[in-house]
């Protein structure tokens, strides 16, 4: 709630994401969370609010782990906002994560990562620069013409 406090009374900032998931209907769903263009929203199994707006990227990061003689892997998508140390972790199924990754692609294409474990490497070492580029991804999607569905190109 910290991070949304900015953004103006709590109320307020919740009407605001509550009439976007709204609109946006039941196809902003996607696994345990509703994507937006202009939020992602988690309330199970963990809470995370983001306005789209601060996320630096969004990325899967598989393991494998090994009980009981079989290998079992996870999956947790990892958001990366600005202002926190730390990315916002998601555990969630295969299905989840595709379903998750498709919905980050079509509403807020530019914070989409393809190596989440080399962003988070530089994360650690620079969260200035992460951001800057995830600025200048958006910019130049959006002066190519390239808006999310349901947003007009101000190009």
């Amino acid at each position: 709630m910290k991070r949304l406090a900015r953004l103006g009374p709590p109320l307020t900032v919740v009407g605001r994401i509550e009439a976007a998931l709204a609109a946006a209907g039941r196809g902003a769903r996607a696994g345990p969370l509703w994507i937006t263009p202009d939020w992602v929203v988690g309330l199970s199994p963990t809470v995370l609010v983001y306005p789209t707006s601060d996320l630096a990227g969004v990325g899967l990061v598989t393991s494998a782990s090994k009980s009981g003689g079989q290998v079992e892997t996870k999956h947790a998508l990892h958001f990366w906002a600005r202002g926190e140390m730390l990315p916002g972790t998601v555990d969630v199924s295969a299905a989840e994560a595709r379903a998750v990754m498709e919905a980050i692609a079509r509403a807020v294409p530019w914070a989409m990562l393809e190596d989440a474990a080399l962003f988070e490497k530089r994360w650690r070492h620079d969260r200035a620069a992460c951001t800057r580029e995830a600025d200048e991804r958006r910019r130049v999607l959006k002066s190519s013409g390239a808006s999310p569905p349901g947003r007009q190109s101000s190009g």
